[in-house]
């Protein structure tokens, strides 16, 4: 399963980036899991009418939370290609590090989109990210992807995690 998560005001760069990869990962049919929101989550839901889509509960800021953590996790736990595709609109948070901890990495910093790829790093969820933002520092290396559905963004690559 992959993941995809994203800016609601995302470029159109992002938004072309994200269908073209939801298309290509649902044609080698692998599911795809997206949000109930608007911009990336939108765009991927009307390119792959199929997703599995994952949505808020209740109200306030720790619905959406609750919601990103059950997609991440139902990505770990699927079976064979699994990986989380994040499209920020803004550079990440200076205090947002990876955690296994939902509550670490949903800590109020204002982006949900790198505390959902924090997380996913955290409990050993392969992220590629795109767009023109700077990447954090955070123990790894970010490397092109040059193949495959996600080309054009950057994976994490730590000490502890290696794939995609």
């Amino acid at each position: 399963m992959v993941g995809f998560t994203g800016s609601r005001r995302p470029s159109g760069a992002q938004v072309a980036a994200a269908q073209r990869a939801a298309l290509i990962i649902a044609g080698y049919g692998i599911p795809v899991a997206v949000g109930c929101a608007s911009g990336i989550d939108a765009a991927v839901r009307n390119v792959v009418p199929g997703a599995e889509v994952f949505r808020v509960e209740g109200s306030g800021p720790g619905a959406f939370a609750l919601r990103s953590v059950a997609m991440v996790k139902a990505c770990k736990e699927s079976r064979g290609w699994v990986a989380l595709a994040a499209y920020p609109s803004a550079p990440c948070p200076a205090r947002l590090v990876p955690s296994g901890s939902s509550s670490a990495c949903f800590n109020g910093s204002g982006s949900g989109t790198w505390a959902t790829a924090a997380y996913a790093v955290g409990i050993g969820v392969p992220i590629v990210v795109f767009g023109q933002v700077e990447l954090p520092e955070w123990g790894g290396k970010w490397e092109p992807v040059r193949l495959g559905p996600l080309v054009g963004g950057w994976r994490f690559v730590s000490n502890q995690l290696s794939f995609i």
